[in-house]
């Protein structure tokens, strides 16, 4: 049978993915200090009872996006991924490079923007 179409205002409970969504919470509150912090700072930042944040943390952990000493948590380099899929995948970048180029017309013979702009002496 056919899955009935929806209206796009419709939102269903099961279009959600709550830990998911916790999960990201999480990682940004790392945003809000400069070092390392404890289970009990990241889930009180973030809202989510211990517990939980425990879960995630070691589930990020073993991904890769999290390191631990077994009391303080820190981010990896790892995550670094997350935003090098954003800038592959969008046109961000093509549209920051062509300032530099299209200012390298007042210095043509600098090597630098031959390279930058992909063009070759």
């Amino acid at each position: 049978m056919p899955k009935l179409k929806r209206n796009d205002s419709e939102e269903r409970a099961t279009d959600f993915v709550e830990s998911l969504d916790r999960g990201l919470r999480l990682l940004q509150k790392f945003g809000a200090t400069s070092g390392p912090m404890t289970l009990s700072d990241l889930a009180r930042a973030a809202e989510l009872p211990r517990a939980t944040a425990r879960r995630i943390l070691f589930t990020l952990e073993r991904g890769g996006f999290v390191a631990t000493d077994g009391k303080l948590f820190t981010l990896t380099p790892h995550v670094l991924t997350l935003s090098a899929s954003y800038l592959r995948s969008s046109q961000v970048v093509t549209v920051l490079q062509a300032a530099p180029c299209s200012a390298s017309s007042t210095m043509p013979n600098s090597p630098q923007n031959w390279r930058r702009c992909g063009a070759s002496r």
